[in-house]
């Protein structure tokens, strides 16, 4: 136990905030190496177990939704055993979860019945990394900058991760996707370094079904579950099934890579403005940054829609900078908005409550998109949902001025 008690001379030059600025940018490299490929990857490993194209995209689904099946499942236990070891402790345990996921990646190839594994190791890092994170972030977080942190924190995620998508798409042609994930691997382990520093935190959580039920029925957070519902279906468009309806078009490896990269250069410069512009519209107090947030979220419910007629590396390219400005512009207020909301709730229980509304969500789309591969309708009936929720998730602006 010694190892948890020590100080580190991290100490005299990190606070809470700039220690996960590191840690998170660390781990975001990791992340961005493989995020894009591995729905690639995993269907591709479908495709020579069952070798049908449609049972292999059954097979993404299956892989998401177990994993998001699991950290629904284990949030609220999970939930106790952060309360019980703390934040610092919480999120070394996930990182060890996060590395038997990416071994398990690396010999699914050898031992493929490790599908069946890794999906769980990944839901069960899940809620000890969001949850313990976010929290520690409403702790040790400004709330009159917290656009100006909250876009330093995920900028600084983003620029580790710029190069990513390329560097993979070449190391997955050359190397292969085993060396791809060694290397992701490396990353991670260095990235529990930084958490060392993090000073001491107040741990009240108190989350229960029935809390969570309350959370979801009560109209001061309502709206800002109604926020994670559209942002899940976002993300997981964007992540899973945009970069499989990609290669499915014939594109290949490191050209997704190369547009993913170029695009991930426009969100941070994006990210950085935005951050500002943020706490700026927001200290007037009236509607400014409620109408940005607005304008945002309607062209991004758009692009989801252009998405569907698009097919040629130009056309993907140029769908993707206007997604970037306007779903960067998006996620950032919508980030901010929800960090709000675990100021003025102030427990850990805000953040079991989000991280269950995420998981609860992803299941479905994830049960949705395996009965929609089945039918040969999968990327109409997500891309439609994604516009959908994206656009009804306006509503969370309402958190700008609630107290």
């Amino acid at each position: 136990m010694g190892i948890w008690r020590r100080h580190i001379d991290l100490h005299r030059h990190f606070d809470g905030m700039q220690a996960f600025y590191l840690n998170a940018s660390l781990r975001s490299l990791a992340v961005s190496l493989i995020s894009i490929f591995t729905p690639v990857f995993i269907y591709s490993e479908g495709l020579l177990l069952w070798g049908s194209s449609r049972y292999a995209l059954a097979g993404v689904a299956l892989f998401y939704l177990v994993f998001r099946l699991t950290a629904l499942l284990s949030a609220l236990p999970l939930s106790r055993v952060i309360e019980k070891i703390g934040f610092r402790r919480s999120v070394v345990v996930s990182m060890v979860f996060m590395i038997l996921y990416l071994i398990s990646l690396m010999f699914a190839p050898i031992y493929v019945w490790l599908l069946l594994l890794a999906p769980i190791f990944f839901g069960l890092s899940v809620p000890l990394y969001w949850v313990s994170r976010d929290s520690a972030i409403c702790q040790d977080g400004n709330k009159a900058n917290l656009g100006r942190q909250m876009s330093i924190l995920i900028a600084g995620e983003q620029v580790a991760g710029l190069a990513g998508p390329f560097v993979a798409g070449v190391i997955i042609t050359s190397l292969g996707y085993q060396f791809l994930y060694g290397v992701a691997l490396s990353i991670l382990m260095v990235s529990i370094v930084p958490l060392f520093s993090l000073p001491h935190h107040v741990h009240k959580n108190g989350a229960s079904l029935r809390g969570f039920y309350l959370w979801l029925t009560n109209t001061r957070y309502f709206h800002q579950a109604v926020g994670v519902v559209g942002k899940t279906v976002d993300d997981y468009g964007l992540a899973i099934v945009w970069p499989l309806a990609i290669y499915l078009l014939g594109i290949k490896i490191g050209v997704i890579g190369g547009i993913f990269s170029l695009v991930a250069i426009l969100a941070v410069l994006v990210r950085i403005i935005v951050g500002k512009l943020f706490d700026k519209l927001r200290t007037r107090g009236d509607f400014s940054d409620e109408i940005l947030h607005s304008i945002a979220v309607i062209a991004t419910s758009l692009i989801w829609m252009v998405r569907l007629f698009v097919s040629s590396v130009g056309g993907i390219l140029g769908v993707d900078a206007a997604g970037s400005v306007f779903g960067t512009t998006y996620t950032n207020f919508y980030i901010n908005y929800l960090h709000l909301g675990g100021m003025r709730m102030g427990n850990i229980a805000y953040w079991v409550y989000v991280e269950m509304t995420y998981s609860l969500t992803a299941v479905i789309l994830m049960g949705v998109l395996g009965i929609a591969a089945l039918f040969g309708i999968w990327r109409e009936i997500i891309f439609l949902s994604a516009g959908l929720w994206v656009l009804v998730s306006v509503i969370q602006a309402r958190e700008s001025n609630l107290k």
